[in-house]
């Protein structure tokens, strides 16, 4: 199977991330996949936004849990970004909702991180999903492992990513404790290492090989080291640079073929 390039918050290094405009030109560059994260405004309307204020994404350092929709809808989450020329093209863009991203973006493959730990954001979530039609297509993943056994519980039809308890087993030669603590997911998707902790191993890729998931590894924008990974047996790598390695999946993708035939 062909690895997956991710956008990590769409093609961030050139347009505002997390945004619509981000994940469109990701999608033209030839991204497979995007990656995204939400939270829940005041009104329970699940946004599409990485950090829990808008501090960095539009100078207001106020919580997203704090404001209702409405209001957030008018917020510029462009004039913070700049090219590499120093200019801001991207002044006016609007925070998307979750349900904008779904409608548009129809069965385009989503990774979807559900940051804060929150049991009616996972709820709402599920919803969303479900009455799109958009199961099959999203994957979910959090760093709560209590978001992801909620999802779990509540019988997701679709993929789910191992929590940090998850990743922890396998990484400890714990993968046989996978299932008795109801840790079943079809991906792990990690940086390549926690502190001195490697993750980049032959090793770890056999346990995930084993518990019969997948590895994506992040955030990786350098194409040497995008080369290193797909070669280990990486089977996606999210990026900020969708334009730096397209190239380098394009290669494997052809040497790969190459070598089946």
């Amino acid at each position: 199977m062909k690895p997956v390039l991710f956008a990590h918050r769409g093609a961030r290094k050139e347009r505002p991330e997390n945004t619509l405009v981000a994940f469109r030109h990701a999608l033209d560059l030839g991204a497979d996949a995007l990656e995204l994260d939400v939270h829940f405004t005041r009104d329970r309307v699940v946004v599409v936004h990485h950090d829990p204020t808008l501090s960095r994404s539009s100078g207001l350092p106020v919580a997203i849990r704090d404001v209702d929709w409405p209001a957030l809808s008018q917020v510029d989450v462009g004039h913070t970004f700049r090219d590499e020329r120093g200019q801001i093209p991207f002044a006016g863009t609007r925070m998307p909702r979750l349900i904008d991203v779904l409608d548009e973006l129809q069965g385009i493959p989503l990774n979807v991180d559900l940051k804060p730990e929150s049991p009616a954001l996972c709820q709402a979530v599920l919803a969303l999903l479900r009455a799109r039609k958009a199961t099959e297509s999203v994957r979910l993943a959090s760093f709560s492992n209590r978001n992801l056994a909620l999802v779990r519980r509540l019988g997701y039809e679709g993929e789910t990513s191992f929590g940090p308890r998850g990743v922890m087993l396998l990484a400890s030669g714990g993968r046989l404790l996978l299932r008795p603590l109801g840790e079943v997911a079809q991906a792990a998707q990690i940086p390549t290492h926690y502190g001195r902790l490697r993750l980049d191993t032959p090793r770890f890729v056999r346990e995930v090989r084993r518990a019969g998931a997948k590895l994506h590894y992040w955030t990786i924008n350098e194409p040497k080291e995008a080369e290193r990974l797909l070669a280990l047996g990486a089977d996606g790598l999210v990026t900020d640079d969708v334009r730096a390695l397209k190239p380098v999946f394009e290669a494997f993708d052809s040497g790969a073929s190459d070598a089946e035939r």
